[in-house]
């Protein structure tokens, strides 16, 4: 009977947490591939809120970085609609060599979250 309990539990968390990756790179009108050579992408969820963040750094020509910010809310019924910020972030030092401190920390050895799942 506990393991019974245990497993409904863990489904509805499993329900009420899912997220969307598709509709939400959807909304902030990314794409669900990666468009450049050098591109790193880093979601961030709220965990049962409906906030759910993602920072990106790509090179999009040979030393033209670009590192963007993007905040999403999801629709809430009754409560909010859905809604979308974009913030283009600034470097205090040169992008390359943040990225190559990104790199040096193995942050590409990381599973996919196909592999996670």
């Amino acid at each position: 009977m506990r393991n019974i309990l245990i497993s409904i539990l863990i489904l509805c968390f499993i329900g009420v947490n899912a997220q969307h990756w598709s509709k939400i790179n959807a909304d902030l009108r990314v794409s669900d591939t990666l468009n450049n050579p050098t591109e790193i992408r880093i979601y961030a969820s709220g965990g049962i809120k409906n906030y759910t963040s993602l920072f990106r750094m790509y090179e999009s020509e040979p030393d033209n970085w670009t590192a963007e910010f993007h905040e999403h809310w999801s629709k809430v019924d009754g409560m909010m609609e859905m809604k979308t910020q974009e913030r283009i972030l600034t470097s205090k030092s040169e992008m390359e060599y943040v990225y190559l401190n990104l790199f040096r920390s193995y942050i590409f050895d990381l599973p996919s979250r196909s592999d996670i799942s």
